[in-house]
């Protein structure tokens, strides 16, 4: 009963490890969209001013 809590427990570590890290990466992807995005609008703005 206590080994397989262990292991239960080991394997949620390792999903939330690989979720939160799966997670950052997506994050930071978006937001260099998001910063591209931006530098993009803000030079076609800047062109029209």
């Amino acid at each position: 009963y206590i080994s397989l809590y262990k292991i239960s427990l080991n394997e949620l570590k390792t999903i939330k490890k690989y979720i939160v890290n799966n997670f950052y990466k997506e994050f930071i992807i978006s937001n260099k969209i998001l910063f591209i995005s931006f530098i993009f609008i803000t030079a076609e703005l800047g062109e029209k001013l």
